[in-house]
């Protein structure tokens, strides 16, 4: 009897440097085990040889609306189902052994019963068991003793069949999974979210500092600086490192490291070492967003990954807004120094949560289920320098997609204020309320976009973003050329612009700059160079809003942020036709159909 499988696919270079997948096969015949790999078209001529002569079972499109992991998991699934169905046809068709390289076939035997053979036995048994010998027992005595450790089960079955070989995953494995899921997700998600507990403080004492450090307006200026100069450069320059000392030591080290500076600065009685010692929290926090996005990726399915770091994503508000209230709390009843001492304990903690519990998957003897097998030759991290990340595919469409879009988020979260006061007449009081707006729709749009592209896009991530950037540059358009409206439709099109504007930091950020990374063994370099440009624009953003409010008054902030918008949306589509010729289902001809 043959038996034949398909556990799984791959994707090649094929000529012209055009990619294509190709399914795995393994078929069994006689005790052996032989592997195949078939290409689409190679199954989809023989399913047209053989409906010739037999009825055969229905099969999966040619046509694919995306390759996402979901949707090229159904085409394996389908695959496999049909070829099973072929091999029930009898006799068996020779162009279906040609396909299964299976020679000197031999049809199976009759049964026994058929020439009237009595198979039951006419004495005895000699031994009889209690139970099957072979299974492990369920008594406290023989559990320990006969049930091979998952490990040996695991080398046995991986030296028979293949080395990327995935056991089934129990019931009670299931629901482990499952258990350390939420437990991994809760831990990174306060753990990278406790980094805005460690920026707050600043913006909060700022005025305390002019008069404890006798510093200047432009000496303030210098401390965003301190902080948002090193953790661009790092993000940008040394995210190699990160893959090279892997997530969980980059993340939870990164922390702790952060929070002993930070907590440093309440002991300061010099400007410069408040500036040194801002220099080191942001060069530790810089990494931090990539290892949480590459470690949280390794605990979720390809399919679940655009919902999970769409929730991911509202960490940053959450927390951002818990670290001013923290910090204004504190400052008011206990000063300026003590603002920085809570906030700084509690990162420290998480961080070495994060050394503690922040393993892989199969460091616990967890398998997560429908996660792609890594494309070969990249089985472990690998060193890339900002020049190779910036040559990859992709990278400098979404970089400066990432550029634009946290340009529009921060100079709307630190000028949208005053532009409200000295643009549309609002009291402080009013301007302060409204702008809080673009803040609400953030957080609704970051908890929403995942959802939203793995329902209803398809897993389309970077369409998604781009058609979302799209919509934010057209509230914001609205926004300009509604004014006159009122403070109602001044918050609608703040909550929307909000919304569109920071659903796509978290795609393009989290799970894109993932895929991107996870292809060539480098997720942390390629996220981190992605989010560097993106912390670049939110130092730039000051000076670009000052000088344009300068040359050409307060009125130009808003279509300033629209053409930012729209420039982010520009590349974010041509990102997005990039990603879809490499990937074959853009005018792909018949015959290249993987």
């Amino acid at each position: 009897m043959i038996r034949a499988y398909i556990p799984r696919y791959r994707q090649v270079e094929g000529e012209a440097g055009r990619s294509h997948y190709v399914y795995l096969l393994e078929v069994c015949y006689v005790g052996r085990v032989h592997k195949l790999e078939k290409r689409y078209s190679a199954f989809h001529s023989l399913y047209k040889e053989l409906r010739k002569l037999y009825p055969t079972a229905e099969f999966p499109p040619k046509r694919l609306r995306n390759t996402t992991a979901k949707v090229l998991e159904a085409r394996r699934a389908g695959l496999e189902q049909w070829l099973h169905c072929a091999l029930t046809l009898q006799p068996s068709p020779p162009a279906l052994l040609a396909f299964l390289q299976v020679h000197n076939y031999q049809p199976p035997l009759p049964e026994c019963e058929d020439s009237g053979y009595e198979s039951s036995p006419e004495h005895q048994p000699v031994l009889v068991y209690p139970r099957d010998p072979y299974l492990p027992g369920h008594s406290a005595r023989t559990s320990t003793s006969r049930t091979l450790p998952s490990t040996v089960t695991k080398g046995v079955l991986t030296a028979l069949y293949d080395q990327n070989f995935r056991m089934p995953v129990s019931m009670e494995a299931a629901q482990r999974l499952r258990i350390w899921q939420g437990v991994m997700f809760v831990i990174l998600w306060s753990a990278y979210g406790s980094t805005y507990l460690l920026r707050k403080p600043l913006g909060v004492v700022k005025a305390d500092l002019q008069k404890a450090l006798e510093v200047n307006t432009l000496g303030l200026g210098l401390l965003d600086a301190a902080l948002l100069l090193p953790y661009a450069g790092v993000s940008l320059m040394l995210g190699s490192v990160g893959d090279h000392l892997g997530p969980r030591v980059t993340l939870g080290g990164g922390l702790v490291i952060a929070s002993v500076a930070t907590a440093s600065i309440s002991m300061c009685e010099s400007y410069p070492s408040v500036l040194v010692l801002l220099a080191v929290s942001g060069a530790s926090q810089a990494l931090c967003w990539p290892a949480s996005c590459t470690m949280l990726a390794r605990w979720f399915s390809d399919a679940a990954r655009n919902t999970v770091f769409g929730v991911f994503g509202t960490c940053c508000f959450v927390f951002g807004m818990a670290g001013t209230t923290l910090a204004v709390f504190l400052q008011g009843n206990y000063g300026w120094r003590v603002a920085f001492l809570p906030p700084s304990i509690c990162v420290a903690v998480l961080g070495m949560l994060v050394l503690q519990f922040g393993r892989d998957p199969g460091e616990w003897s967890l398998i997560v289920p429908g996660r792609a097998t890594a494309p070969v030759g990249t089985g472990s991290e690998v060193s890339l320098s900002i020049l190779s990340v910036w040559r990859l595919s992709l990278v400098p469409e979404v970089s400066l997609a990432m550029f634009c879009v946290k340009s529009v988020r921060y100079a709307l979260m630190f000028w949208l204020p005053l532009y409200l006061l000295l643009s549309l007449d609002y009291s402080q009081a009013s301007a302060g309320l409204v702008s809080t707006a673009f803040e609400v729709g953030g957080t609704l749009g970051s908890a929403l976009v995942g959802v939203v592209v793995d329902r209803w896009m398809g897993g389309r991530a970077i369409l998604t973003s781009a058609l979302a950037i799209s919509a934010s540059a057209l509230s914001l358009l609205a926004f300009v050329m509604l004014a006159p409206w009122g403070p109602v439709f001044h918050v609608i099109f703040l909550v929307l612009a909000g919304a569109f504007n920071c659903g796509p930091d978290i795609l393009l950020a989290g799970s894109v700059a993932a895929d991107i990374g996870e292809q060539v063994g480098g997720a942390t370099a390629v996220t981190g160079v992605i989010n560097g440009m993106g912390s670049l624009g939110t130092v730039l953003e000051g000076p670009l809003v000052s000088l344009v409010a300068a040359t050409l008054g307060w009125k130009a902030m808003m279509p300033l942020m629209v053409i930012l918008s729209a420039l982010g949306a520009f590349v974010t589509f041509r990102a997005n036709v990039i990603h879809m010729r490499s990937l074959g289902w853009v005018k792909v001809p018949s015959t290249e159909v993987a």
